[in-house]
């Protein structure tokens, strides 16, 4: 007979609805072995999450929950159905993808992120054509959570995409604490620098910082805004890597101070509008 390490060193190997198809319930060892596995969950199919729920989910030791990825919203909304999100308390990675999101069924959990203190990596992914209020709102509180509530304390790695929606997607003020999370990678969109800059005092431990700008409605306090956001400390000074998408309102000024914040950057991605196209520029930006 396999010793209980060796056991669980090939139950590593399998994805979770094989192991448990295969193994589960030969005898009450090997099950008793795969109940207290660690387990992750990613769901690339519909038939894969289907089984899982017929057949795992109402068995399953939910505090062996190490990592949950769902790719629309249809899983999003029934998984939590049956299992809040404060009931996941060892999770250390959660991704959630909305696609075909309906907004007449809002996802409404946000303030048990409080519980979730192990989680080092959170990935949110909206693909509406639409921002809508309860977008907005449901945005605001996961910045305001992690920022100036001290949910999260290990978070690592922090993604918010919401497709460029930047009518209603600005970011709300945030208020500094001593426990603010150091996270090492943030992706997110915003529309404006006063946007990026509530967001400087939790900038300081990031190495890496794909940020998407996208063209405001209206931008008529823009001077205003870049005039009040100036600092002279780098913000960003352990970042390595950066990865910016600039849109027809940002110029070199803009490029110049981002790239000041960061001394230590190692690779620079830029994507943006053909008026950043001079070669002179950028050669006398760079070297």
């Amino acid at each position: 007979m396999f010793s209980v390490e060796l056991w669980r060193e090939i139950f590593d190997y399998f994805h979770l609805n094989d192991l448990w198809y295969s193994f589960h319930g030969l005898n009450p060892h090997i099950s008793a072995i795969i109940d207290q596995t660690i387990v992750h969950l990613n769901f690339e199919q519909q038939d894969s999450y289907d089984y899982f729920v017929d057949n795992i989910l109402p068995s399953i030791n939910i505090n062996n929950i190490r990592s949950l990825k769902l790719q629309n919203a249809f899983e999003i909304h029934d998984f939590f159905s049956i299992y809040s999100l404060e009931s996941l308390q060892q999770i250390q990675f959660l991704s959630l993808n909305f696609r075909y999101y309906d907004d007449n069924t809002p996802f409404q959990f946000w303030n048990q992120l409080s519980s979730l203190k192990y989680l080092q990596s959170l990935k949110i992914i909206h693909h509406q054509r639409y921002w809508s209020d309860s977008n907005y709102e449901e945005k605001n509180l996961i910045f305001y959570s992690i920022f100036s509530e001290n949910c999260c304390p290990s978070l690592k790695s922090l993604s918010v995409r919401t497709g460029g929606l930047c009518c209603r997607s600005s970011i709300p003020s945030l208020i500094p604490t001593s426990a603010t999370p150091h996270i090492e990678y943030l992706s997110i969109d915003v529309s404006t620098f006063e946007d990026l800059s509530k967001l400087f005092f939790a900038l300081q431990h990031l190495k890496s910082f794909p940020i998407n700008f996208f063209q405001l409605y209206s931008d008529q306090n823009y001077d205003k805004q870049w005039k009040d956001m100036m600092v002279l400390t780098p913000i960003m000074p352990n970042c390595i890597r950066l990865h910016l998408n600039l849109p027809s309102h940002m110029s070199f000024k803009h490029v110049k101070y981002l790239l000041r914040q960061t001394p230590d950057l190692q690779y620079l991605i830029l994507s943006g509008q053909k008026h950043l196209l001079k070669a002179r520029r950028w050669e006398k930006l760079l070297l």
